[in-house]
């Protein structure tokens, strides 16, 4: 975690279980200033199966386990997607970013120098332009731009970067069509 610290953004997956150090090393991120995008549920044990809410002790956040697809609303937007759970904490530090069924599914947490973001949903583009918009401008909010672009949201782009030279990577994956909140049908 301490190679983190160098970013002024990080995006970290996070689940029920996390041990003690890495929840303490997001603590640490914070204090240094550094803005953490965390997406699953707040941990709740450790990797021994023991009790150790360190993070959402020091944040003041929980999450409530609760799956399914349904719509998530934001200020400016509206998409679906996958919901993991929904996002509990009595902090006024703690501005409500998204929401479903007026449950919290994205929260912001100034209480540190750095900014803590949580989503309980998948943030993953999901080809849905509403979506894309919304994680997009949650990055531009955090002067974070890529310097990659494509209008398509189905081409992935990297560029994979050496001493001397770089490497292009463009994949597009068959295209699929959404027909349903659950079921695809392939072009």
């Amino acid at each position: 975690m301490e190679k983190l610290s160098k970013y002024d953004v990080v995006y970290i997956p996070i689940a029920e279980f996390m041990p003690a150090e890495m929840q303490e090393a997001i603590i640490e991120l914070l204090k240094k200033g550094v803005t953490v995008i965390a997406c699953g549920l707040m941990p709740k044990y450790d990797e021994n199966f023991h009790e150790c809410q360190i993070l959402s002790r020091h944040l003041r956040i929980k999450t409530t386990l609760g799956c399914g697809i349904d719509c998530i609303k934001t200020k400016n937007n509206q998409f679906s997607t996958y919901v993991y759970g929904h996002i509990l904490s009595p902090d006024s530090k703690v501005k409500k970013l998204a929401t479903t069924n007026k449950k919290n599914v994205g929260v912001a947490s100034s209480k540190y120098k750095g900014t803590f973001y949580l989503f309980s949903f998948n943030i993953g583009s999901d080809c849905d332009h509403n979506k894309m918009s919304y994680i997009e401008g949650l990055l531009a909010e955090n002067e974070i731009s890529s310097g990659l672009y494509c209008s398509n949201p189905s081409i992935d782009m990297a560029i994979q970067k050496g001493e001397k030279k770089a490497v292009f990577i463009s994949y597009f994956p068959a295209a699929r069509r959404i027909i349903g909140h659950d079921r695809f049908i392939e072009p």
